[in-house]
């Protein structure tokens, strides 16, 4: 049963960003789970291969700006949000002790920082894309301070709980 669990969290389909990133991603924290409720099951490192293949595909995907491509060696970026959240991912497995290059990562924040500085807001969307930004920098160790105080005065904020929330978090985050 646990390994069923584990089989449809790891194979979808196309291997786009999005996929990738969500089919590793509750891995960081499955294994964990897996362990406490099935341990004869997961005694063997497989949680930690897919994770790490999770995490070598994303590599494989980061462009020289820090954006991510849609696909493995892609030409051309994911839109903002999923570069974001691939960017999550790769943090928060670097945190877990997995192998992340440096490099990566700091190209990543370094396109996250620019997108949270010069996005343009053109509804209620692309305030939630920036605050989920502004999120990962802080969760980062980069946190944008002139643009998280910014943010904390559009509109879009009082209007949704989704960016509220984000942006609470960087704050806390930062400190």
């Amino acid at each position: 049963k646990y390994s069923e669990s584990l089989k449809y969290l790891v194979h979808y389909p196309f291997g786009c960003i999005e996929q990738t990133t969500s089919g590793a991603f509750p891995l960081l924290y499955f294994k964990d789970l897996a362990r406490l409720a099935a341990p004869e099951l997961f005694r063997d490192s497989s949680v930690d291969y897919f994770v790490n293949e999770g995490v070598r595909k994303l590599v494989s995907m980061n462009m020289p700006d820090g954006q991510f491509a849609f696909w493995p060696d892609g030409g051309y970026a994911a839109y903002p949000w999923a570069s974001i959240y691939a960017t999550h991912y790769l943090i928060e497995a670097k945190k877990a002790g997995y192998n992340v290059p440096e490099v990566i990562v700091d190209r990543a924040l370094d396109y996250q920082w620019r997108f949270s500085t010069t996005h343009k807001y053109e509804g209620l969307y692309d305030c939630d894309e920036t605050a989920y930004s502004l999120y990962v920098l802080s969760l980062g160790g980069r946190p944008n301070l002139s643009a998280m105080d910014w943010m904390l005065k559009r509109d879009c904020i009082k209007d949704d709980l989704e960016p509220r929330t984000l942006l609470a978090g960087a704050y806390a985050l930062k400190g």
